[in-house]
């Protein structure tokens, strides 16, 4: 039996299931004349296929933008524009199929504009990661406070809540970024300051990794990918972190990571993975 691919995982079981039919017997239908089952049309497969990778990208952009209270109205707009193009797909045609397509592309453009804004305004939504006090060496320790910080953290618009780790009455009044091995300088052991160390070389793998999981939605955007993914390679290099990403501090022991440059044009991307950026650091 052909089971349905992964992909189709989160869309309407109608399309999953004709997805799953159509890959069947265009596999199995033997061409034995007349009497024969006929088989399904290897273009009607594509399309479902690339209905299928729409859906399971607008999934994924709108679990990230629906805590942003920003991106309410995009989210139930686009959420219309997708059922209104799913409907009835499992039975279109291939002609029928390209214009639903079409149609979810907007959605998923839309959601992914959405969650662009979300990212680059920082703490846009209601998503708070919440980072207590501890870590190697405990409270009052050499390290009083440490957390890894992942790729999620940066594009999702979080806001990284340190309030519970500053309640002995230590009120950082900045946070700063740097390199990962400057983390133990004379910039990050006074107790006023919060210190985000990146892993350049993280940052770089987290990348590849967010562009490998989203194979052809640059293009649907408008991105040049390869040229981001150049200059962010170029910036890393030669340690220009505040190129890429920079703190907002919200008061009340709350920051926000912003993406910026050309990290700022890859928030739109679905399927972020969870990878490790960076580790905060307060001693």
């Amino acid at each position: 039996m052909t089971r349905i691919p992964a992909r189709a995982v989160g869309l309407s079981l109608g399309i999953a299931l004709a997805l799953g039919l159509a890959l069947a017997t265009a596999v199995a239908a033997p061409d034995v004349g007349l009497g024969a089952a006929r088989a399904a049309s290897p273009a009607k497969v594509i399309q479902l296929k690339r209905v299928a990778k729409l859906n399971g990208q607008f999934v994924s952009l709108s679990k990230r933008v629906r805590p942003c209270a920003a991106a309410r109205a995009d989210l139930r707009a686009a959420t219309a524009q997708r059922a209104k193009a799913n409907r009835g797909a499992s039975r279109a045609g291939v002609a029928a199929l390209k214009a639903k397509r079409r149609a979810l592309s907007k959605a998923v453009v839309r959601l992914s504009r959405a969650a662009k804004r979300c990212a680059v305004i920082g703490g846009g939504g209601s998503l708070t990661r919440v980072i207590g006090a501890g870590g190697p060496g405990g409270a009052g320790g050499p390290s009083a406070l440490s957390a890894d910080v992942r790729l999620p953290d940066l594009l999702n618009g979080t806001t990284l809540d340190l309030s519970h780790a500053l309640s002995s009455g230590i009120v950082p009044s900045d946070l700063i970024v740097v390199d990962l091995g400057e983390l133990t300088d004379a910039d990050c052991t006074p107790r006023t300051v919060v210190c985000l160390g990146v892993d350049t070389a993280a940052v770089g793998r987290a990348v590849a990794s967010l562009l490998g999981a989203n194979p052809g939605l640059g293009g649907l955007l408008g991105i040049d990918v390869g040229a981001l993914r150049s200059r962010i390679d170029g910036l890393l290099a030669i340690g220009d972190l505040g190129s890429l990403l920079s703190v907002v501090p919200l008061g009340d022991g709350l920051f926000a990571l912003v993406p910026a440059g050309p990290l700022a044009e890859l928030a739109g991307l679905a399927n972020v993975p969870n990878a490790f950026i960076g580790t905060l650091r307060l001693v």
